[in-house]
């Protein structure tokens, strides 16, 4: 389950799909919304940088003490908590993109 929602970030995030709290930044003149949008991004990429270290930190704990379900069938959750570090380097490197060129979303009304 992490790794459907963790590798679905970047790509969400490319094509613009996810949310956008607009109740003050519609009203903004478009001269004010560069600088808002590149502040917003630069929040979101150290959010997600954050995150992919916390996770890479939970990762290497739960591989260093063998961390395993419980139950009469026993699975590790190292694969699993791999996931979050993954995803969050995968949108971090799609944020930074994001940077590096005008992407057709940035500009675009939520629906």
């Amino acid at each position: 389950m992490e790794a459907m929602y963790f590798m679905a970030l970047g790509y969400a995030y490319k094509k613009g799909a996810h949310i956008r709290v607009t109740m003050f930044t519609k009203y903004f003149p478009k001269n004010i919304m560069i600088p808002v949008t590149f502040l917003f991004k630069a929040v979101t990429l150290v959010f997600f940088l954050v995150l992919a270290y916390s996770g890479w930190e939970l990762f290497t704990h739960a591989v260093e003490i063998q961390d395993f379900t419980t139950g009469m069938v026993q699975f590790p959750m190292s694969p699993s908590y791999f996931m979050v570090p993954l995803g969050g380097i995968l949108i971090s490197l799609r944020i930074i993109l994001s940077f590096c060129k005008s992407e057709p979303n940035d500009e675009a009304e939520p629906s």
